[in-house]
């Protein structure tokens, strides 16, 4: 799919000294965490993004024609403790995060990074080896949930469990059984 860069990145993407770096932004209960593949820490639209190695890969991104769902994998540091202490303690399944892309020339930001991925973390795994920590996070794009089952039943109890209070379904259960008869005896006896 092609992107629309701005006349910044499109003058500059021939220099010598431009490349591209990683912006990701995670959303967490405890906060939204903030990393780049960039060797130093970047400030773009009053975020601070920790770049250090704390971003350690992104896998690609595939693209297709087809309406299907696409995931990507981020490798995360485990020095930091930060996602450490999140990955360990925190429900992250269903947490939005956001890959961005940004162009960048003598450790400047060239221009607004493009938003390359959104979607939804669906797990979170820690990985030890050889004495040093990785995180693997697996993010799935918004398509996934047309994939997973809506199991929803049209009954009261579950009504309550989403709009307490409310009586929509209240006699549905005691209809479920019942015969009715349209139009009804009495109305065959007016019609004489």
């Amino acid at each position: 799919m092609s992107k629309n860069l701005s006349g910044d990145v499109t003058t500059a993407k021939n220099s010598p000294s431009t490349y591209a770096a990683f912006l990701a932004e995670f959303e967490f209960a405890s906060g939204n965490v903030y990393f780049t593949n960039a060797p130093t820490t970047l400030v773009w639209s009053g975020k601070t993004y920790v770049g250090l190695g704390n971003l350690a890969s992104v896998e690609e991104i595939k693209e297709s024609v087809d309406l299907q769902a696409i995931g990507i994998k981020f490798i995360l540091s485990g020095a930091n403790s930060t996602i450490a202490n999140i990955a360990l303690t925190e429900h992250v399944q269903g947490k939005l995060a956001w890959l961005y892309v940004a162009f960048m020339n003598d450790g400047l930001i060239i221009a607004d990074p493009v938003l390359e991925f959104a979607g939804r973390v669906d797990n979170m795994v820690v990985t030890e080896s050889e004495g040093s920590t990785s995180i693997q996070l697996a993010v799935e794009s918004r398509m996934a949930d047309w994939a997973r089952p809506n199991i929803r039943r049209f009954n009261q109890a579950d009504h309550q469990s989403q709009y307490a209070g409310d009586r929509f379904f209240s006699f549905l259960e005691n209809s479920v059984e019942k015969e009715i008869v349209w139009p009804a005896k009495a109305f065959f006896k007016n019609q004489k």
